[in-house]
């Protein structure tokens, strides 16, 4: 976690809340020191103040949603405002947390927002495999079309009849080997091989 704060004491009291939940935290005082650090390392999230010395809080959340757009943004303010609030949400903050916060509170919507985005990790790594899956499908039912057609397919490429004399392919059967020898597919077929072992065992 990144605590982006001028307010030492503030600073320290989340920093110690957050650590006693059990959470590895790192705190910057300014903008500039917080996006050396979004460079630097990774940070599930960042507690951004709106008032910073350096630059307003909603222009470093403009910064660090370029530097890091997968890391979560909550931005806490002792000054909310309708404006503020407004240009937050619509740079992507996940949450708006006014100063003086309940930690029970803070620690809540943390973790909401965690959840949220594990859901949309997984939701992704499952189009993903549903991609290659079928993806595979269709790789498997052109292999059985190119065996059906009593070819076989030389390390080098070309196609030969099974009694070993040559002949020049159809269109359709270089298209069928260009895709089961695409590098790209075979890398799926054997992510999708895994997979499945993995579920067997």
């Amino acid at each position: 976690m990144l605590i982006v704060d001028d307010d030492q004491t503030i600073l320290e009291s989340t920093k110690a809340i957050l650590e006693s939940a059990g959470y590895a935290v790192q705190t910057a005082e300014t903008s500039r020191d917080a996006i050396h650090k979004a460079k630097s390392d990774w940070f599930d999230i960042a507690l951004l103040d709106i008032d910073l010395p350096d630059m307003q809080g909603t222009e470093l959340l403009e910064r660090l949603q370029e530097i890091k757009p997968g890391m979560i943004k909550i931005m806490v303010t002792g000054s909310a405002s309708l404006e503020n609030a407004i240009q937050s949400v619509n740079l992507e903050a996940k949450a708006y947390i006014v100063k003086p916060f309940n930690p029970d509170d803070l620690l809540q919507v943390m973790e909401e927002k965690l959840k949220e985005r594990r859901a949309a990790e997984r939701l992704d790594e499952d189009k993903v495999t549903g991609f290659i899956e079928e993806r595979l499908q269709k790789l498997e039912t052109l292999e059985r079309s190119v065996k059906e057609t009593n070819l076989e397919v030389e390390e080098a490429g070309k196609i030969v009849l099974h009694n070993g004399m040559p002949r020049s392919p159809t269109s359709t059967e270089r298209a069928a080997v260009k895709a089961i020898e695409t590098p790209s597919d075979r890398a799926a077929v054997k992510a999708i091989e895994k997979k499945r072992e993995s579920n067997q065992s």
